[in-house]
């Protein structure tokens, strides 16, 4: 990041169109042909966190606690969005519970062995993948 800000666009109070440089001449030459107002970064904010009144033609950094404080939301709504989508997904014991259907109609075609050894493959694997009944008829057809 340089120390320099050539603001050209912003919507909603954020930047949305910008070239940054090292030298104050070169973005204000920038601004002279594309119009917008140069922003002086000494603290070298990520744009993302750089507050724009276009009105006005000015830019403010937000305090280092602010940015500091909207990270850790974000970190902890991404921890709540994946919770919540674990969450959704079926334990492997109620897939299991699922396929127990499945299995009396492979044990009512006499297929008992395999179903006690896809069942004891299915207790011994440390994958998350979710159980399908697809796997199953694969098993099936793989191992009779």
């Amino acid at each position: 990041m340089m120390k320099y800000i050539a603001i050209v666009q912003s919507v909603d109070g954020k930047i949305s169109k910008y070239l940054d440089f090292d030298k104050k001449a070169d973005a204000e030459k920038h601004v002279e042909i594309h119009g917008g107002f140069v922003f002086d970064n000494n603290r070298e904010v990520p744009t993302a966190h750089i507050v724009v009144d276009w009105d006005n033609q000015t830019a403010s950094a937000k305090a280092q606690k602010q940015i500091d404080d909207e990270l850790v939301q974000k970190e902890s709504d991404n921890r709540s969005r994946a919770a919540a989508a674990e969450a959704k997904r079926p334990s492997r014991e109620l897939q299991r519970r699922g396929l127990n259907v499945l299995f009396s109609l492979a044990k009512k075609l006499d297929a008992t062995i395999t179903v006690e050894r896809f069942m004891t493959e299915l207790e011994n694997e440390t994958t998350n993948e979710p159980i399908t009944s697809e796997m199953f008829t694969d098993y099936i057809a793989r191992n009779t």
